[in-house]
């Protein structure tokens, strides 16, 4: 090394080689003359260590090569080192899955690396050896990639061909539902279904393609009387295959919300309410769910005071957990259709501190709606309409709830509650599919109150609809990047950038 700081490269060279040829079976002389290249920054006499010292001691090392590799940045041949490791013992998955998560999050620029490592998966799964591992690495690659679909067809292959139980399938399937990918959530579940009721992952995977067609209609993608009712005989046929017990209680819960808010079926939802909550076993938290159910229809049917009874005994019941606060909030909400404000306030500042986040959200969120409109407007007018509205939207009544908009906006044409109105009205929109109306009500926001308190939120929906509802990612990445820039504080700015990078690489 001096002799090389002295220019004198082929007495160094010399000197560097008759060390090589040092590497016999003494493994800890062997990382010692490994870890000395490298410290100098000899990579190659470093690798030249590692590949003659696998010769003489029978040590793959494939970890030490790795690493080496990494500091390179020869992503290939670290790769090839770390599926050798995977090919020879299976322990080995878990950390080499870590490693390589950290090049897939931080170093993968226009997906080479992904690509790469893709590459490399498949060749050593078209070698048509017993070994599944590699297998289990593609699918743990699609899923970090959020491709779902390809992580199924793995999954599908490995299952059929080693005759298993179908948790694998039933895992992608969760995990496709956690992150929106209801469609081939919905075809795991049903193909673990199809292997029979004997099968130990049936009963589950029933009910989470129920609970998958649930979130379709809930969330406006499954909008079709037909469609619902369909869905309606297929929770009732669960129910009545399984019964009414407490593996069924939440299946139930969701029939109900089904019946009640999308069949106008609200008697036989309370039937069925009343039922499951007097089912045995069922733990308080979740008749306190149901009851809380209970009181959304009668507070639909209109009766607020039997609804206010309901929610008081949920929350009675659970007042230390967010079961407990979510009865609390749903009764402050109460107060604020009744035109209550000072009360729905006091309980809502209460609810700032619950431990669910989204509770606590909710809870600041209205909070604030009612001090800034106390302020601007001593009589209340302007948001007891807005609040008349908001309970219209409650009881599924959109095309009121929209008259009751734009009156308000009429009558009170300069008033602070304008944007909240206005973002009240594309929530409308998109629950009736009407993504149009939806995207020119948000962009009003964007342009009227560009600097308020819901111009970020309107930007991250217009952002949205481009992307999953019209599929034109181009414009969806236009606004995912004015909401960076705009708004980098904004809680929407993380997922933004995340899925503006997403679409980003796929078109570079």
């Amino acid at each position: 090394y001096i002799l090389k700081k002295q220019n004198k490269n082929e007495q160094a060279v010399k000197q560097y080689e008759k060390a090589l040829k040092k590497v016999k079976g003494n493994r800890n002389a062997n990382f010692g003359l490994a870890a000395a290249f490298m410290q100098r920054r000899e990579y190659d006499y470093a690798e030249k260590t590692y590949l003659k010292a696998r010769i003489y001691t029978g040590n793959p090392y494939h970890n030490e090569l790795a690493n080496l590799y990494a500091v390179q940045r020869k992503h290939d041949k670290m790769i090839i080192e770390f599926l050798q490791m995977l090919g020879e013992n299976r322990k080995n998955l878990e950390p080499v899955q870590g490693r390589l998560q950290y090049y897939i999050v931080h170093d993968d620029t226009q997906r080479s690396f992904s690509t790469i490592l893709r590459k490399n998966l498949l060749s050593e799964i078209q070698k048509k050896n017993n070994n599944v591992i590699y297998n289990e690495m593609l699918i743990w690659l699609y899923i970090q990639q959020k491709d779902f679909s390809g992580a199924l067809i793995q999954a599908k292959a490995i299952d059929k061909r080693r005759r298993e139980s179908g948790k694998r399938i039933f895992d992608i399937a969760q995990t496709a539902q956690s992150n929106g990918d209801y469609k081939i959530a919905a075809d795991a579940f049903r193909y673990v279904t199809s292997k029979g009721k004997t099968r130990p992952y049936y009963y589950k995977s029933k009910f989470g393609l129920l609970g998958v067609l649930y979130e379709n209609v809930t969330n406006g993608t499954l909008t079709s009387e037909e469609d619902i009712a369909s869905l309606e005989t297929d929770y009732l046929n669960t129910i009545k295959e399984f019964g009414i017990n407490t593996q069924t209680v939440s299946v139930i819960q969701d029939l109900a919300h089904l019946q009640a808010f999308y069949l106008d079926k609200q008697e036989d939802a309370i039937q069925l309410l009343k039922e499951a909550i007097e089912v045995r076993g069922v733990s308080s938290k979740l008749v306190a769910e149901c009851k809380i159910e209970l009181g959304d229809i009668q507070l639909l049917q209109g009766d607020i005071w039997t609804a206010a009874l309901t929610y008081g005994q949920a929350e009675k019941a659970n007042k230390e957990n967010s079961t407990g606060d979510k009865a609390r909030l749903r009764k402050a909400k109460l107060a604020f259709y009744a035109g209550d404000f000072v009360w729905a306030k006091a309980q809502l500042d209460a609810l700032k501190a619950s431990t669910s986040k989204l509770i606590s959200n909710d809870a600041l969120k209205l909070a604030m709606l009612i001090q800034d409109n106390i302020a601007e407007d001593s009589i209340q007018a302007a948001l007891r309409m807005y609040a008349r509205a908001d309970l219209l939207i409650f009881q599924n009544k959109p095309n009121e709830a929209l008259a009751c908009i734009d009156s308000l906006m009429e009558i009170h044409k300069n008033h602070v509650v304008n944007d909240e109105a206005l973002m009240l009205k594309s929530d409308i929109y998109r629950q009736l599919g009407q993504q149009d109306k939806a995207l020119e009500t948000l962009k009003i926001v964007v342009e009227r109150y560009g600097y308020d308190i819901f111009a970020d939120e309107a930007i991250y929906q217009i952002a949205r609809i481009y992307d999953i509802q019209k599929n034109d990612e181009k414009q969806a990445a236009e606004y995912y990047k004015k909401l960076m820039l705009e708004h980098p504080d904004s809680i929407y700015t993380t997922e933004a950038r995340k899925r503006f990078r997403q679409i980003r690489d796929k078109t570079q």
